[in-house]
């Protein structure tokens, strides 16, 4: 998702929900255009041993300035990734006085259709 950042900056986030997780239960690695997020937990009683495991990688959109990722883990353990989206990644949207969005059609074609 893309969300305006304490830096008055767009940035794009990711949250990734570890709760049941420790911190030293995952871990996050990145290649060229991509981020995995991996976490193993195993748990032991008495009489079983079994295993939650959590895998997931998706792709980070060109427009995200890939160099300033970074990571935190929130109180309620959710995993927050966040960058900075390039300056020239998106447009400004003006309002009108009423501050509302006026939808225009891209071609007077598509207006009489």
């Amino acid at each position: 998702a893309y969300q305006l950042g304490e830096d008055d900056r767009v940035h794009f986030k990711a949250p990734f929900d570890l709760q049941g997780h420790r911190s030293d239960d995952f871990k996050v690695s990145t290649s060229d255009n991509g981020v995995t997020v991996h976490a193993k937990k195993f748990v032991q009683t008495d009489r079983a041993l079994s295993s939650r495991e959590y895998s997931r990688t998706f792709y980070i959109p060109k427009s995200v300035n890939k160099n300033q990722l970074e990571c935190h883990l929130t109180e309620d353990v959710v995993l927050m990734l966040e960058a900075p989206v390039k300056t020239e990644g998106y447009k400004s949207i003006t309002f009108d006085r009423d501050r509302q969005l006026s939808v225009k059609p891209h071609s007077e074609t598509e207006a009489g259709q």
